[in-house]
C-alpha cells in the first residue's frame, strides 16, 4: 500500500516536471510562434505590455488540470494515454479560447485559433508525459526501497 507522504512526492514530481516542461515549451512558443502571429493578423487586439497575474492564473490552473487529468500520477497509464489524453485536454482548452475569440472579437481569424488548437494539443501531451515520467520514475523507486 502506498502511503499518503509517497503519493504527496509523486504528485510534486508531476507538478514540478510539469510546470518546467510547459513553462519552457510554452516560452518558446510564444516568443518564436504565437507572438509573431497574433501581431501579424490581429494587432488591434494586442496589449501593449504582459498582464502578469492572469498569465500566472493560467499557468497554475492548467499545470493542475493537467497533471490531475491527463497526468494521473498514481495510476497506471501508458505513455500513449497521456499523450492521448494531454492532446485531447489541450485541443479542448485552446480551442475554447480561439473558437470563442473567433465568434466574439472583431477580426479574429479563425486560422490562429486552428493554430492554437494544434499548439494546446501538442504542448499539453508534451507536458503530460513528461509530468507522467517522472512521476513513474518516483514510485519506481518508492517501490524498491
Amino acid at each position: 500500500m502506498t502511503s499518503t507522504a509517497d503519493r504527496v512526492k509523486e504528485w510534486a514530481a508531476a507538478y514540478g516536471a510539469g510546470a518546467v516542461t510547459f513553462g519552457v515549451a510554452d516560452a518558446i512558443w510564444i516568443t518564436q510562434a504565437a507572438k509573431p502571429l497574433y501581431d501579424s493578423e490581429m494587432p488591434h487586439l494586442m496589449a501593449s505590455e504582459l498582464s502578469a497575474a492572469p498569465a500566472l492564473g493560467f499557468y497554475a490552473l492548467y499545470l493542475a488540470g493537467t497533471v490531475h487529468l491527463a497526468t494521473r500520477p498514481g495510476e497506471e497509464r501508458t505513455t500513449v494515454q497521456r499523450i492521448r489524453d494531454g492532446a485531447i485536454l489541450g485541443a479542448c482548452a485552446y480551442g475554447a479560447w480561439g473558437l470563442t475569440g473567433a465568434a466574439v472579437l472583431d477580426k479574429f481569424p479563425v486560422s490562429v485559433a486552428l493554430i492554437d488548437m494544434a499548439w494546446g494539443a501538442f504542448g499539453t501531451a508534451l507536458t503530460a508525459t513528461v509530468a507522467g515520467f517522472a512521476a513513474d520514475r518516483v514510485r519506481k523507486g518508492l517501490r524498491g526501497r
